[in-house]
């Protein structure tokens, strides 16, 4: 079939429309030249645009070409003729002579008509076929005459030796060009109801992929509550390296500490591998939708941990392509005019699918779900090499002789679609890379989100989800970025975007980092229960046995979180030994087979039940990696911690341990730092008494130890511990209670120490609390207690380093408060680091409250270079793209050598 003009975009709206015909197409621009587009009057993204088609129209055919000529030639001899003779060749006198011819259907002649018969020489395309055989005879009978051949006689009629000598002719030349533009009409019909097709099954994609699937990621109990956000308003494309499988080092070495990897194993690659893959660790990463565009993408595999947004990039392309952006981003601005298609192999595995070929289930995705496109249209567009396929979650294919049949399914496809750009997405578990690599796929990695595009994520989202009510955005955004600032285990997880995502879903209800064991618990959650099934649809291979059948089934979303916290409480307690935070598969599955024991499921159902258990948290749910040597660890930290600290408060919960057994063992802990976020989980779980006597066993220590070099450890943890309880309390009154169980008495007894401590002229650590304290309610009776201290003392006068203000300046409540103790920090010792850090405060706590900018702006003329030059970094940090901004750190950077 001849194909039809492609569907494109206009780059300002989201509506698709023609584009140049597929035969005629220009050729791939040049990087980095953008496409040119038509619109028409008044448009504003109504979907109308055009692409200009940069070839020039397309020739005749050979017989309205030669039928054009013959006319064109006959008439500019009569024009010639009659104007060498002193007469006219007007349309008019053409008129008059035709109607004078005597032949049937020229009375009512107009002489314009010829206009299109003979057009310029330079306008073929406008030619007009006659449709009247004895008129253009007649027309030809003039031009004839007047050009002295005897075509009329004295009367003006046709003469008839001539008709009978020049119809045959004429005839077969008007006979043959009517019945080539019979076929050309045809053509375009087809063309037109191919263009329709693409139209709408363009527009069903945008439809379909232009929304985030928030109910999946969101609170349960919100369901179809969520706000609506659409993909192109936060999505941020990641950078990538070339894939290629390797052991991490600091894994590598907890492996041969163990005795499950001995050295020579590295060694004994051969140095050219071994050279290949230093080279790829240290390739420059690059913007992975640069690589989609470049010829050298032409073939690729897209890899990346789970949550890394595999099937996010494959929707943003599809969404990109079909017109769904507001701009094309200029990186993909080479594939502008392809068509996406999108192919989820997780369907196309099903066992009905597996004898039929890769275009017979796209048909059928057209035929069923109009998510696709008929196919005489699609394979038009494979055989042209003017579609984009992209194959997305290898991985989601569970049996490993089924994904090896796909990826030579797929490999073959693309071999014989050589000009069609072909994309897979996968897991690096599992894959593969021998087939695509013979192939000539190119293969990338995936990396993380660095920290600017968490943060420009983050400023989307709530963007996106309250368009109408920008401060409460504003709020929401500096309350998680607060918590991705300062809290290491929330920072860990915001490079992932899926779990980025789950972080913004949910901190749109729940105060970060206070609240962060129910985000935990939240993410925890979708990873093991909701994100197959309910977002990606996938079912499980069916177990061996019906007893292995009823042993998972037994395992319900409770119990499988009690099973993770046993997992957990072992790996956990390996802290600090050769292993770290490891554990054995042989323990893993001897932990699981327990588990499953204790509920009397037989020992051999339990046995390969554990397997299969090891085998799913390992290859679905994101929680576990295998590290080689038989060594499982958790894919993040963070979820280690919180399910060590929901076992802990479990056990607490069911009496298992007494409050003397508990606050022991956490003691104990306190001294190892890899305990400490698991004893802050703990913290906002646990009873107030509990509380209140870790408290005063963490101050015992503090006091035990805080002469040592100016270090407070023990104190920054009992600041901690403090900030995670939910309730204070009201202020303690001696003797109404035992002080050792009262978090209110203890809370006064924090400040004491804090009080004392920075008496000390130099305490080391102490600003790893500032967070903590910065999130204290408002009515909290220790800010009191500190700030009657801070001013009654005359602190301010002698604080050299800071710490004392940087303490006052994370406790106020807002930014008022900061900048009367910036004020007063210049009227005490004017020390740098006082004022500094109160400056400090302000711009990364309340940089959008009225009067905080004017005041770092009039601290880049304070009389103390320390301070100018502070306040210079903080405008560059926080208001860098507030006007005049610029020109005045430029100013001063130029100027004031002193702040240099």
């Amino acid at each position: 079939m001849t194909l039809p003009p492609v569907v494109g975009s206009c780059p300002k709206c989201r509506a698709g429309r023609v584009v140049g015909p597929l035969r005629s197409w220009p050729q791939p621009r040049a990087r980095g030249a953008r496409p040119r587009w038509r619109g028409h009057p008044g448009h504003e993204g109504t979907g109308e645009e055009i692409v200009e088609s940069t070839s020039s129209a397309p020739p005749l055919g050979a017989g309205c070409e030669v039928l054009r000529v013959r006319l064109r030639e006959l008439r500019d001899r009569a024009g010639q003729v009659r104007k060498q003779a002193g007469s006219s060749s007007s349309l008019d006198s053409l008129e008059a002579a035709v109607r004078r011819s005597g032949l049937p259907g020229t009375t009512r002649f107009r002489g314009q008509r010829v206009s299109s018969w003979a057009p310029p020489l330079d306008r073929p395309e406008k030619f007009v076929v006659p449709q009247d055989g004895d008129v253009l005879l007649a027309v030809v009978a003039v031009w004839s005459a007047w050009s002295g051949r005897p075509a009329l006689d004295g009367q003006g009629r046709v003469e008839p030796r001539w008709l009978k000598a020049a119809r045959p002719e004429w005839d077969r030349l008007l006979d043959d060009a009517q019945r080539e533009r019979a076929v050309s009409r045809e053509r375009g019909d087809e063309q037109a109801r191919v263009r329709a097709a693409i139209t709408v099954y363009l527009g069903r994609v945008r439809e379909v992929h232009r929304r985030l699937n928030l109910d999946v990621l969101g609170p349960s109990g919100l369901v179809g509550e969520q706000p609506v956000i659409e993909l192109r308003q936060v999505f941020m494309p990641q950078a990538c390296r070339p894939f290629v499988p390797h052991l991490e080092e600091g894994v590598r070495r907890r492996l041969v500490a163990v005795g499950e990897l001995v050295d020579d194993e590295e060694l004994s690659r051969s140095t050219r591998e071994m050279g290949r893959e230093e080279a790829a660790r240290r390739a420059v990463a690059q913007p992975v939708l640069s690589v989609l565009a470049q010829e050298t993408g032409r073939r690729l595999v897209v890899l990346g941990d789970p949550g890394a947004g595999k099937s996010t990039l494959a929707k943003y392309l599809t969404l990109a392509l079909a017109g769904g952006l507001s701009d094309m981003p200029s990186s993909l601005e080479p594939l502008a005019g392809l068509v996406p298609v999108l192919v989820e192999l997780r369907q196309y595995a099903q066992p009905h699918w597996r004898e039929n070929t890769i275009e017979e289930f796209l048909d059928h995705v057209h035929m069923q779900e109009r998510m696709g496109l008929p196919r005489p249209v699609l394979d038009g567009l494979l055989e042209s090499g003017r579609a984009v396929v992209v194959f997305d979650g290898l991985d989601e294919i569970f049996d490993p002789a089924v994904r090896a049949q796909t990826t030579r399914r797929i490999t073959a496809f693309s071999a014989h679609y050589r000009q069609v750009r072909t994309v897979v997405t996968s897991r690096e578990y599992g894959y593969r890379s021998h087939e695509f690599a013979t192939n000539n796929f190119a293969q990338v990695m995936l990396q993380n989100l660095d920290p600017g595009q968490v943060e420009t994520f983050i400023r989307r989202w709530y963007a996106a989800a309250h368009p109408e009510k920008p401060q409460l955005a504003g709020r929401l955004t500096e309350r998680l970025l607060s918590a991705v600032r300062t809290v290491r285990p929330v920072a860990e997880l915001a490079g992932n975007p899926l779990l980025l995502t789950i972080l913004a879903a949910i901190g749109m209800g729940r105060t970060i980092p206070r609240e962060r064991r129910e985000v935990y618990a939240h993410a925890i959650d979708v990873l093991v229960e909701r994100w197959d099934k309910d977002a990606k649809f996938l079912t499980p291979p069916a177990p061996p046995t019906s007893d292995v059948a009823h042993a998972l089934e037994g395992l319900t979303a409770g119990r499988r979180l009690r099973l993770l916290e046993r997992i957990a409480r072992a790996m956990q307690e390996g802290a600090g030994k050769p292993a770290g935070t490891f554990i054995h598969h042989d323990d893993l599955t001897g932990i699981i087979r327990t588990f499953l024991t204790e509920s009397n499921i037989a020992p051999p159902a339990a046995d390969v039940a554990a397997g299969l258990m090891v085998e799913h948290l390992r290859s679905r749910n994101f929680l576990l990696a295998h590290y080689g040597g038989g060594l499982y660890g958790f894919v993040h930290r963070t979820f280690l911690e919180y399910l060590a600290a929901t076992d802990l408060l479990r056990r607490r919960e069911e009496e298992e341990w007494t409050r003397d057994h508990l606050i022991d063992l956490l003691t104990r802990q306190a001294r190892d730092p890899d305990w400490h976020e698991v004893l802050l989980l703990m913290a906002g779980g646990l009873r107030q008494r509990d509380v209140a006597a870790l408290l005063t066993r963490l101050l015992q220590l503090h006091r035990r130890s805080a002469s040592r070099f100016f270090r407070a450890p023990m104190l920054v943890l009992a600041i901690k511990v403090l900030a995670e309880t939910a309730d204070v309390g009201a202020p303690y009154v001696p003797g109404t209670s035992d002080p050792h169980l009262s978090v209110a008495a203890q809370s006064d007894a924090v400040i004491d120490a804090l009080t004392l401590t920075l008496q000390e002229l130099f305490v080391v650590g102490l600003q790893d609390a500032l967070p903590a304290l910065g999130t204290f309610g408002h009515f909290w009776s220790g800010r009191d207690r500190y700030m009657r201290w801070y001013w009654a003392q005359g602190v301010i006068r002698y604080d050299i380093f800071g710490f004392a203000s940087a303490v006052a300046a994370a406790l106020s409540r807002n930014a008022r408060e900061a900048i009367v103790l910036f004020h007063a920090s210049r009227l005490g010792n004017k020390s740098e680091a006082q004022g500094g850090s109160i400056l400090d405060a302000l711009g990364e706590r309340w940089s959008d409250r009225p009067g905080v900018f004017d005041t770092v702006l009039r601290a880049t003329t304070d009389e103390d270079p320390g301070i100018r030059r502070i306040a210079l970094a903080a405008l560059g940090k926080w208001w860098s793209d507030r006007p005049g901004v610029f020109d005045t750190v430029l100013r001063a950077t130029t100027t004031d050598e002193d702040a240099d």
